[in-house]
């Protein structure tokens, strides 16, 4: 078994968003000292709340600041892009750090009407991600050398493939008929041996710290459903359910259900039980965190326990 950190350059209240993009590439430092086997970053554009827009670029400055874990995106988005853009990201990442790289490749399209019109989408987000399919089969094409048109930087061995998907039987066969690897997330993923199965995990000598590192995050994307804006992250300390609706409280209760937390006793039941639930040959640990000193000691305690589980 393998354990991975997704870091998606959360922000937090208070802080700059430039100093969100550091705080990743110092995460990454931190963990390749623990052994962490990938560090992978993601892609948002213009939501306040995280940071990360530009995967392919943060990667590399990722990679640049490491020497020896992998690194990479979870994902690129495909509708963002053309495709011979998204294979030239991954072709220049792979021949500036041959050997380390991973690519994982995702279907959202902009987070808004406004910001899939920025991004020359269609507004309905149904429409923007129509091709992705296509598209999909495009990148994997380039980067095989299988297209018309020559993908430049030449890459001899393209960097691995990714596809990220909650489970849906249709993305899966999409995944297997490209040969492609899968990145499972989602509140309920499905089994499907030997693929990385994502998750936000947190733990601390008690289970009330280890709650407090969750929460922001399950707080922010929750008010996201209701405000269309997820926001900058807030200590657990300053939030206050009073402030919630009925509904909300229930969402927060179910989002926490869905996340990994508590003592390393019990982080170290959950993460086997999640390990034995989807087949999984990876745990890809996701989630952030106000705290930045709290997010340290719990990727330390989590690379303890995890390797521990896997000896």
């Amino acid at each position: 078994m393998r354990y991975s950190l997704l870091d998606r350059a959360n922000t937090v209240e208070g802080s700059t968003d430039a100093e969100a993009v550091r705080a990743v590439v110092d995460r990454a430092e931190h963990a390749e000292k623990l052994g962490y086997h990938r560090f992978l970053v993601a892609e948002h554009h213009a939501v306040p709340g995280i940071a990360g827009s530009a995967p392919g670029i943060l990667a590399a400055a990722v990679a640049q600041a490491t020497d020896t874990i992998r690194i990479g995106t979870a994902g690129i988005m495909v509708p963002d892009h053309a495709p011979i853009v998204v294979a030239e990201q991954a072709a220049v990442l792979e021949s500036l750090f041959p050997g380390r790289v991973d690519i994982g490749l995702g279907s959202s399209p902009g987070f808004t009407p406004a910001v899939r019109r920025a991004l020359r989408q269609p507004e309905d987000a149904g429409e923007a991600r129509a091709d992705f399919a296509a598209d999909l089969g495009e990148v994997v094409e380039y980067l095989r050398g299988q297209a018309p048109v020559t993908l430049r930087p030449a890459v001899g061995n393209p960097p691995p493939l990714f596809l990220l998907t909650g489970g849906s039987p249709r993305t899966l066969e999409t995944a297997r008929q490209l040969g492609l690897g899968v990145i499972l997330g989602g509140p309920r993923p499905a089994y499907v041996e030997g693929s990385l199965a994502s998750c936000q995990i947190a733990v601390a000598e008690s289970r009330e710290e280890a709650r407090a590192l969750v929460l922001p995050e399950v707080w922010a994307q929750v008010l996201s459903r209701s405000t269309g804006r997820f926001m900058a992250l807030r200590p657990a300390a300053a939030l206050d359910e009073a402030e919630l609706t009925a509904q909300q409280r229930q969402r927060i209760a179910r989002g926490l259900e869905a996340t990994i937390y508590g003592t390393p006793d019990d982080v170290t039941a959950a993460v086997t039980a999640l390990a034995e639930r989807t087949g999984a040959a990876e745990i890809l640990v996701t989630g952030g965190s106000p705290d930045p000193d709290g997010q340290a000691r719990s990727d330390g305690l989590l690379a303890e326990i995890l390797s521990a589980v896997d000896g």
